[in-house]
């Protein structure tokens, strides 16, 4: 399956008029967080009691379980309370299949409609799914079950195997991706931070579920053209290893900063299937 040309150069267009306001659960990975965000021309906030005033401007909050402390917590109970309508919550579930506090956190946020997307692993978001439903977990299908889940709990769900398995309770994409070239927490950050820009110029789940897949494909593409580049120039080197993953992490904020609407266009990694 292909994306549209219309549909691409619309969510492409929307991110570069919009300047999106970004807020963050905390500011780890700062350098990564920034130099994505500011690609964009976007504006980047953290979680804290005192950012009041910027919560009704915010178009996408992402929250990263793992690092979640209880004073972070505490703030975005509040924030979460008072988040305009237009703001998309992006949860990545990392750290939450080994804490059972954490999971009951995500399950509450869940129960009060406040999650737009989830981003997990398969373990981190089979061990959310036992929870709201022991009964089923072990018994039924396993894309019957994230796509129950996802139906049940309202949320387009983002499923990381090798490659992105997504849903939002209806339609199933996959699109493949086994290119670990850099430090995976960085890589994860970087595409989380190319998602909360794509979702944030959205105005209902089918442009989110698009924007995902845009956006999913931008990190892929240029990951892929990234590393072209770097062995292009560094083929013939004999001593370049000490500054690999520094220059492959700059080809990867170049390309994502450079990539066209005909190179995504032209990508034929998405598997699609409906099921009613």
């Amino acid at each position: 399956m292909k994306l549209s040309k219309e549909s691409i150069d619309y969510i492409l267009g929307l991110q570069k008029k919009i300047l999106p306001n970004i807020c963050f659960s905390n500011s780890e990975n700062i350098r990564v967080i920034k130099d994505i965000i500011m690609n964009y021309n976007g504006k980047v906030s953290f979680i804290s009691k005192d950012n009041k005033k910027d919560i009704k401007s915010i178009n996408t909050l992402l929250i990263f379980m793992e690092s979640l402390n209880e004073e972070e917590s505490f703030n975005l109970e509040k924030l979460l309370i008072n988040l305009g309508k237009q703001a998309v919550v992006i949860l990545d579930a990392k750290g939450i299949d080994s804490v059972i506090y954490k999971r009951n956190l995500v399950l509450s946020f869940l129960n009060r409609g406040k999650i737009g997307i989830i981003k997990g692993t398969k373990s981190q978001i089979e061990a959310l799914i036992k929870v709201q439903d022991n009964s089923k977990i072990y018994n039924i299908d396993t894309n019957f079950k994230y796509r129950d889940f996802s139906k049940k709990n309202n949320i387009i769900l983002i499923v990381e195997d090798e490659g992105y398995y997504i849903t939002e309770g209806y339609s199933e994409f996959y699109i493949q991706d086994n290119n670990i070239v850099l430090d995976k927490e960085i890589l994860d950050c970087i595409y989380e931070c190319i998602l909360s820009v794509g979702v944030s110029v959205c105005k209902n789940k089918c442009e989110m579920v698009q924007a995902i897949l845009i956006s999913t494909l931008v990190f892929i593409i240029s990951k892929e053209m990234a590393v072209v580049k770097f062995e292009k120039e560094f083929m013939d080197e004999g001593d370049y290893e000490y500054n690999k993953d520094e220059t492959l992490y700059k080809y990867i904020i170049d390309e994502i900063h450079e990539i066209t609407s005909k190179s995504i266009e032209d990508c034929d990694k998405i598997r699609y299937s409906f099921k009613s």
